[in-house]
C-alpha cells in the first residue's frame, strides 16, 4: 500500500520540472506511506514518486519504483494484487526473474508479457502507473470498482497524476480554478464522481479503465465494465444454490486478503456485512483476531453493543471506542487535511477516529464495504426502484402530482419525502436521496442558476436491466467509489492503515450480477442471501434487527457544532466568496435550527465545502 505521483512533460516543450518539485509532491502524502520513498526522474521531463507502507515483503528489495532487467519499464503502485502469487508462478515458468517477494514486481513482468491486457489479470485494488521508456508512454490503470483513487492533471504539454489532489496542487504547472459544475454536482450528490474533480483540468480516472499518455495526447479505454456484470439469469436457481456459491467466493476472497506480513484485524459494526467477514476470518485465521468498533451515547445510531456480542460469540479480541459530539467536532479543523476534495458524508468523522484507534494495533483492516451495493442492502433505494418499475407507473404519477400541488402545504419529513418523487424523474429522485436538496433549491443556491441537476445519473443508460438492478447499478457506479470507498481509503490512509474489502473481489461482483434482484431482496428482506449464509456462522438473534447505517450523530443547535456552523456559513462570508447564494444558505440553516426541516445532512455538505475552501483556496 502506497501513495503514488508523477509527471510527464512532452518532448519539444520548453517546460521542465525539478526533482525537488517531484519530492515536494510526493511528500504531501507521507501518511499514505511513512516507511519510505522512491523516485524515478529523467531530464525534467519524466518523474515518478512513491510513498511506501510496508505490507508484503518488508525488505528493501520491494522498494518502488520497480523496474525490469533492462530498466525500460518503471512501475509505481498503490494497492494490492491479491492473486500476485499465481501470476508470479506463471511468469517464472516463462523465464521471468524476480528479485522481490511482493506484488509490485509482478506488475512489471505482467506488463512485459501481456502489455496493456495485464490489468485484466489482476485481482485486487490498485492505482498503477507504468512508464514504458521504449514507447515513451505513461500508462495509468485503476481497479475495477474504484477502491483506490487516481487523479490526473492534463493541460497542453503537461501531464501529472497522484493518489490524492495535494501532490497535483504542488505540481508547478497547475493553477487552482474551481470547477463550478463539480461544485454543484457535489452539493446534489454529496460527492464528486469520476471523471470530475473539484478543479478545472484535473480528473479522476474512472474505475475499470486505463489511460495512455504519449506525445501530449491521452487515450482512455475500458478493460472491465460493471454493466456487463448486471445480467441476471433468465431461469432462477434456488436461493440455496446462489448462497453457497457466494459463500465459496467470499471465503476465497478473505483468504487472499489475509496474505500480509504485518498485523491484521477488522472493522466490526455489528451489521450483516462486517459480521459475515468476521465470521469467515475467525475460521480461517491462525491467530486470535482483533476487531474494532466505534460507539455513541445516542442509542439511535449506536451499534457497539451488538458488535460486542458478536465478537464475544466469535471469540475475537474486541476493542471499542465511544465517541462524544466533542470528539467529532474536534476533527472539523483537520478534515480537509485528510480529504483534499469536499466530502459530503459526515460519517467520515467516526471513520477517521476508528482508523486511528485501530492503527495502534494493526496495519491491515478488513471492511464490509460493498455488501449493500451488490446484495441489495439499501431499503430506500429498493423502494425507489420499485416506485419507478413499470408496474407502478400510475402510482408514481399520482404521487408526483400530489407532491407538486401539495408541497407548499406540506411540512417536515412529509415535505422531504414529497420532494423525492415531485418531478417523476429517476435521476432527480436519486439526486435528492443523496444530497437532500431539490433541483429548485440548488438552482436558487447557485449564483449561475446551475441547471444540470441529475446529469451524472442520466448519463448511465438503463439498457436491458430491470429497474431495481439499474438503481443498484447507479449506486455501484456513483455512490460506492465516490463516497463509500473514498471515505474508507482517505480515513484509513490518514493513519497509514490499509483497508481491504472482500465483498469487492471482482469474481464475487460478477457472480452477484447473475442473481435476480427478487432473490437478493427476497420477500422484502434486504440482503436475503447474505443473511442466509450468516445463519450458519452466528445465531440469527445476534443480527436480526433493522439496519442503522454508520452515521455521526450531530446536534447543530449548540456547542462547537453551532459555533462552527455560524462561522463558516456566515452570510457575509458566503456572499464575499461568490460561490453560493447567501440567502438560500441562511434559509437552510434557519429551517434546521427552527425544527421545520431536518437539513442536517445538507448542512454538513455545505460546511465541508467551506472547510475545504478555507484550506486550499
Amino acid at each position: 500500500m502506497c501513495g503514488v505521483c508523477g509527471f510527464v512533460i512532452s518532448h519539444g516543450s520548453s517546460k521542465s520540472v525539478s526533482i525537488e518539485s517531484l519530492q515536494r509532491m510526493n511528500r504531501t502524502m507521507i501518511n499514505r506511506g511513512p516507511d519510505g520513498e522512491g523516485y524515478y526522474y529523467k531530464n525534467g521531463k519524466i518523474g515518478l514518486g512513491s510513498r511506501r507502507l510496508k505490507i508484503i515483503d518488508l525488505s528493501e528489495s520491494a522498494r518502488m519504483p520497480m523496474t525490469n532487467e533492462t530498466n525500460t519499464i518503471q512501475v509505481v503502485f498503490n494497492g494490492e494484487i491479491y492473486n500476485f502469487q499465481s501470476i508470479r508462478d506463471v511468469l517464472i515458468k516463462e523465464g521471468h526473474i524476480f528479485k522481490s517477494k511482493g506484488d509490485t514486481e509482478v506488475i512489471v513482468h505482467a506488463y512485459e508479457k501481456w502489455g496493456i491486457n495485464c490489468f485484466n489479470k489482476f485481482n485486487g485494488m490498485f492505482a498503477i502507473a507504468i512508464w514504458d521508456e521504449t514507447k515513451e508512454m505513461l500508462i495509468l490503470g485503476r481497479d475495477r470498482v474504484g477502491i483506490k483513487p487516481l487523479f490526473y492533471y492534463y493541460k497542453g504539454d503537461c501531464f501529472a497524476f497522484a493518489s490524492e489532489l495535494k501532490p497535483i496542487m504542488d505540481f508547478p504547472q497547475f493553477k487552482k480554478e474551481i470547477n463550478l459544475e463539480s461544485l454543484f454536482t457535489y452539493i446534489s450528490l454529496q460527492n464528486i464522481p469520476a471523471p470530475l474533480s473539484i478543479f478545472n483540468d484535473v480528473f479522476k480516472l474512472e474505475p475499470g479503465k486505463y489511460l495512455e499518455y504519449s506525445k501530449g495526447e491521452i487515450n482512455i479505454e475500458t478493460y472491465w465494465d460493471l454493466k456487463e456484470s448486471c445480467n441476471p439469469a433468465t431461469s432462477n436457481q434456488k436461493p440455496e444454490v446462489y448462497a453457497k456459491e457466494i459463500e465459496n467466493l467470499l471465503i476465497d476472497s478473505v483468504k487472499q486478503m489475509l496474505v500480509c506480513d504485518v498485523p491484521y484485524g477488522l472493522f466490526l459494526s455489528g451489521g450483516i456485512d462486517s459480521t459475515l467477514i468476521a465470521s469467515i476470518m475467525s475460521r480461517i485465521s491462525d491467530t486470535k483476531l482483533k476487531s474494532f468498533t466505534i460507539g455513541f451515547d445516542n442509542p439511535k445510531v449506536n451499534e457497539a453493543p451488538y458488535a460486542k456480542k458478536i465478537a464475544k460469540y466469535l471469540g475475537l479480541e474486541h476493542n471499542e471506542l465511544y465517541l462524544s459530539q466533542e470528539d467529532l467536532t474536534g476533527l472539523f479543523p483537520f478534515v480537509s487535511q485528510y480529504f483534499d476534495e469536499p466530502f459530503g458524508d459526515i460519517s467520515l468523522l467516526p471513520t477517521l477516529l476508528l482508523s486511528k484507534f485501530a492503527r495502534k494495533d494493526i496495519t491491515v483492516a478488513l471492511s464490509g464495504d460493498g455488501g449493500d451495493e451488490f446484495f441489495a442492502g439499501y431499503s430506500r433505494f429498493s423502494r425507489l426502484g420499485n416506485m419507478y418499475s413499470a408496474s407502478n407507473k400510475y402510482t408514481l404519477m399520482a404521487v408526483s402530482l400530489l407532491s407538486k400541488f401539495g408541497r407548499k402545504m406540506l411540512r417536515g419529513k412529509i415535505k422531504k419525502i414529497s420532494e423525492v418523487f415531485a418531478d417523476n424523474k429517476l435521476d432527480h429522485s436519486y439526486s435528492y436521496l443523496m444530497g437532500h436538496i431539490s433541483e429548485n433549491q440548488i438552482s436558487k443556491m447557485s449564483m449561475n442558476k446551475y441547471s444540470k441537476y441529475g446529469k451524472e445519473i442520466a448519463k448511465f443508460e438503463k439498457g436491458e436491466m430491470d429497474m431495481n438492478t439499474y438503481v443498484y447499478y447507479l449506486l455501484a457506479k456513483l455512490y460506492l467509489p465516490s463516497t463509500v470507498l473514498q471515505k474508507t481509503d482517505r480515513a484509513s490512509m490518514a493513519f497509514s492503515l490499509e483497508a481491504r474489502v472482500p465483498f469487492l473481489d471482482h469474481r464475487l461482483i460478477e457472480y452477484s450480477g447473475t442473481i435476480p434482484f427478487g432473490i437478493k431482496r427476497y420477500r422484502g428482506q434486504d440482503k436475503y442471501l447474505l443473511r442466509k449464509i450468516l445463519k450458519s456462522y452466528v445465531p440469527e438473534s445476534l443480527t436480526n434487527r433493522p439496519k442503522k447505517g454508520f452515521d455521526a450523530p450531530m446536534d447543530w443547535s449548540h456547542g462547537d457544532a453551532k459555533d462552527m456552523l455560524f462561522h463558516y456559513l456566515d452570510f457575509n462570508k458566503i456572499k464575499n466568496e461568490g460561490y453560493l447564494e447567501p440567502n438560500e444558505v441562511k434559509k437552510i440553516i434557519d429551517q434546521h435550527l427552527s425544527g421545520k426541516i431536518n437539513n442536517g445532512s445538507l448542512l454538513w455538505i455545505l460546511l465541508s465545502f467551506e472547510l475545504w475552501l478555507e484550506k486550499y483556496i
